[in-house]
């Protein structure tokens, strides 16, 4: 039997689904692997470069997610993605929808502020995990 239109977009949409779902599942992870919680706003910008990185780390090189429950072990890990062009590139990458993330929130709640918030909140976070999921292999 052949698929019609309407279950390829059925199908379409649980694959989508199943992507963020792991994706928000490392980002999870990536807070965790660092003693962070979802319910607090990130402190430092750095804390959010942190966690970004460890996210990173561990979606494009899936067997360092073993290494969250151990901090030398993650330090070496993420040592080891540094080295690594396309991890640098990714992180490239990230930072760029970072910053048009914090243009566009910056828009919507004060644009003639001078600050330069951090993204400090796990929806910010979550919204450029969802943005490098979504565009990851096309840039």
């Amino acid at each position: 039997k052949r698929l019609g239109l309407g279950e390829l977009a059925v199908l379409a949409a649980t694959v989508e689904d199943l992507v963020h779902s792991e994706a928000f599942e490392l980002l999870s992870m990536a807070y965790e692997a660092h003693n962070l919680s979802t319910h607090e706003a990130l402190e430092t910008e750095w804390q959010e470069d942190l966690v970004m990185m460890t996210f990173v780390t561990f979606y494009l090189m899936p067997w360092t997610q073993k290494a969250r429950n151990d901090s030398s072990a993650l330090d070496r890990a993420l040592e080891r993605a540094y080295r690594d062009i396309d991890w640098k590139l990714a992180m490239l990458w990230s930072d760029d929808l970072k910053g048009a993330i914090k243009y566009e929130s910056q828009a919507e709640h004060n644009p003639f502020s001078k600050t330069s918030a951090h993204f400090g909140t796990y929806p910010l976070m979550s919204r450029l995990v969802e943005q490098f999921i979504d565009g990851y292999g096309m840039f």
